[in-house]
């Protein structure tokens, strides 16, 4: 913990101190308590999650074989709709006790709605639903390292990067029809959107540190995932300034250039498919766009403050 902390006890900082810890919340402080343990399993759960992918989907292909594409999307699309309806109501009974419900309730409705918007119209598969709470636990275990919403939804999204990449320049690097699929990094995020307003709902709040004044969350700018987003958007614009970053194969490429998808361009804005799905496939200036919009909105819960705190 940071000298400058010491005078916030760790209940305080971690959760709603006007209100009795929620099961979560002790959670979170016990995993924050913990970082010896928090920290391996942090890696080796981003790692199996990233590595084990195709693994993973092996008995969804099996079942999707089995019932044909378009009863397969409808039996998970009927499984997870009363999934997601729990999770809200169980959010909705966590609010009455909130210092801030009206806020909360906000935060709530625009990520529900979201993670209901994208299931419409980003999906291939109604399969792909397992990003959100794979990235909803992830959120939990970043925010317990991080204390941080902006610092969680970034590193979220950076891994949700990460994780993409490893498919489409190494597991999937000899198929020439795939492209690198923004679609999931945005599912990403959502996910780790969700992780993130489930703990707000619960009373947590983001770390604060005194330096001789009011307590205040500490600077993005300064933060390791600060530094690591700038690094990336830097890095990224120095290399499509240079050529070696591109999103379509060119006639001549340099061995080192960076092509984003191996197959022609999307036909349409909408991609119809034989199941019954339409999706749209998101491109890179769209997720720009769309991950700078996620990123806003999240790492504004690190300036809210319990109603009746004064500090």
């Amino acid at each position: 913990m940071n000298q400058d902390a010491a005078q916030l006890s760790l209940p305080e900082f971690l959760h709603d101190p006007n209100a009795a810890p929620s099961r979560i919340a002790r959670l979170v402080r016990w995993l924050a308590g913990h970082r010896t343990f928090l920290v391996p399993f942090t890696i080796v759960y981003f790692v199996a999650m990233v590595t084990l992918h195709d693994v993973m989907q092996q008995p969804a292909y099996w079942a999707q074989g089995q019932r044909g594409h378009r009863n397969w999307n409808n039996l998970v699309t009927s499984v997870a709709a009363p999934i997601l309806a729990g999770f809200c109501i169980w959010m909705l009974v966590s609010l009455r006790r909130h210092a801030r419900p009206w806020m909360a309730a906000a935060y709530l409705t625009v990520t529900v709605g979201l993670a209901v918007l994208f299931f419409r119209t980003l999906f291939c598969m109604n399969i792909e639903a397992i990003h959100y709470p794979q990235y909803a636990i992830l959120a939990v275990l970043l925010f317990a390292l991080t204390g941080s919403f902006a610092q969680t939804i970034i590193w979220a999204t950076l891994g949700g990067l990460i994780d993409e990449g490893y498919q489409y320049f190494y597991l999937y690097a000899g198929r020439k029809w795939i492209y690198m699929d923004f679609n999931d990094v945005i599912l990403n995020s959502v996910g780790a959107g969700l992780g993130l307003v489930m703990l707000y709902v619960a009373g947590v709040h983001a770390a604060r540190w005194r330096r001789g004044g009011p307590a205040r969350p500490r600077p993005l700018y300064a933060s390791p995932a600060g530094i690591a987003i700038g690094a990336f958007a830097v890095g990224c614009i120095a290399l499509y300034s240079a050529g070696l970053l591109r999103v379509l194969p060119a006639a001549q490429t340099h061995p080192w250039t960076i092509v984003l998808r191996r197959c022609g361009p999307a036909k349409a804005f909408w991609n119809p498919m034989n199941w019954g799905k339409t999706f749209h496939e998101v491109q890179p200036w769209e997720w720009v766009v769309v991950s700078i919009v996620l990123i806003s909105f999240y790492a504004l819960l690190d300036r809210l403050r319990p109603a009746k705190d004064t500090s």
